[in-house]
């Protein structure tokens, strides 16, 4: 029986691996790096400050740029920059030359980077991809990612920063030119090849190419409260992982090192909901599960003042993990089988801009919040929030018809029409 995705989904998979594994390695790196270089907390904050403005910069400038040039060319050639930016960094460390503004840039160009390609990886997915496919692969996708950057990264690039601190540095960079190689190689599919149908026309000024994103999403009832949903979970995720140190070391009296433990154990719930939604979420009705997943989310939340300790915690932020996994596939999956070749990367560019800017401000709530609040009290509030928002739609909005649709889109298989009428 053949693999979903064929050699197309394997390779897909293959360079999300390594691309995922060398951003596990990065991201513990860094931190460590600017202790290292005698950097405190507010270096620290700042660095996370940093890697978060390029999402809300230039996120809808990555999805024109997905839907005007070819997606496979995009992404390649990002891999391969990082891949550059990787390498010059590790010869700067090596040579001694690095400072913490040296990290600022490495933080901002490769976040930078991280804007432009995953808005071209969606648009990349829905033209290597048969519909029917991309479910699955979504679903492994995020569960790759999950195991690399939460599981795997963290523990192995501690280990080799403990060697030497360039090394994690030098994967890195490695894993981007890996990922390269893979995605190049990526064959492009025979017939129902989205990216050789006509893109509906496009209006002559960047402002109305920009906002046609913003058009799709919110003229498609489902798109628009999957947006909706998508933006809550980030506000409520945002300030209660900003606080989570606390909360675990603090407010609990538990040991530094089981924040770790709560982290890896949350970790698993990701992995596994990105499993599950592999296998079963093209099997059951895509609106009644994102409902079920966004209220598992909010009350996950909600219940975390009970958890006294790593099992419970750890189990809770597993369940959220899981849900939220669970409902960003359903929701990409959806958006690449519906939205026309043109216009897929600006409108995933437009959730990637509500995502980003709201978790800037679940971050400053929590901030402003925390002293304030009993964090047990912020996370119950936070929880019935996501369950008040996503909670009352038990029932998919009626999806309007596109009777007006450019005869050049491509239109849904009959398995995609089966998947599609569950909502």
């Amino acid at each position: 029986m053949p693999r979903p995705g064929g050699r197309a989904g394997r390779l897909i998979l293959a360079a999300t691996s390594f691309s995922a594994l060398g951003d596990g390695f990065r991201y513990t790196a860094l931190p460590l790096l600017l202790l290292s270089v005698g950097a405190g907390t507010d270096s620290l904050s700042t660095a996370y400050v940093v890697n978060s403005v390029p999402g809300v910069l230039f996120v809808l400038f990555g999805g024109l740029l997905s839907d005007r040039y070819p997606s496979k060319a995009v992404v390649v050639l990002v891999d391969l920059a990082r891949a550059v930016v990787a390498t010059v960094f590790t010869v700067a460390l090596v040579l001694g030359a690095v400072s913490v503004w040296w990290v600022y840039a490495l933080v901002f160009v490769l976040a930078a980077a991280e804007v432009v390609y995953f808005s071209a990886v969606q648009v990349f997915l829905a033209d290597a991809l048969d519909g029917a496919d991309l479910g699955v692969v979504n679903g492994r996708v995020a569960s790759i990612t999950t195991t690399a950057n939460s599981l795997a990264g963290p523990g192995a690039g501690a280990f080799l920063f403990g060697l030497a601190p360039a090394l994690p540095f030098l994967v890195d960079a490695v894993s981007f030119g890996a990922a390269a190689l893979c995605n190049a190689r990526v064959p492009a599919r025979r017939t129902g090849q989205r990216e050789m149908s006509s893109p509906s026309p496009r209006p002559a000024g960047m402002a109305a190419q920009l906002a046609a994103g913003f058009r799709v999403t919110f003229g498609d009832a489902v798109l628009r409260w999957f947006f909706v949903f998508a933006v809550t979970r980030a506000l409520a995720a945002a300030a209660v992982l900003s606080v989570l140190a606390v909360f675990v070391v603090t407010d609990r009296r538990l040991p530094i090192a089981h924040y770790g433990y709560v982290l890896a154990v949350g970790a698993v719930g990701g992995v596994v909901g990105g499993w599950l939604v592999s296998r079963y979420g093209d099997r059951v009705p895509i609106w009644r599960s994102m409902w079920v997943a966004n209220v598992a989310f909010g009350l996950s939340f909600a219940l975390l003042p009970l958890g006294a300790g790593v099992p419970v915690i750890g189990a809770l932020l597993a369940l959220n993990l899981a849900a939220a996994v669970w409902a960003a596939v359903l929701a990409a999956t959806y958006r690449q089988r519906v939205v026309a070749r043109g216009e897929l990367g600006r409108t995933s560019s437009v959730l990637r801009l509500g995502v980003g800017v709201a978790t800037i401000l679940g971050a400053a709530t929590a901030g402003l919040l925390g002293d304030a609040l009993p964090l047990g009290g912020l996370f119950v509030g936070l929880g019935l929030l996501v369950v008040a928002v996503c909670g009352p739609f038990v029932r998919s909005p009626r999806r309007p018809e596109r009777s007006d649709e450019d005869p050049t889109t491509p239109r849904p298989t009959h398995h995609e029409k089966s998947i599609l009428d569950r909502l």
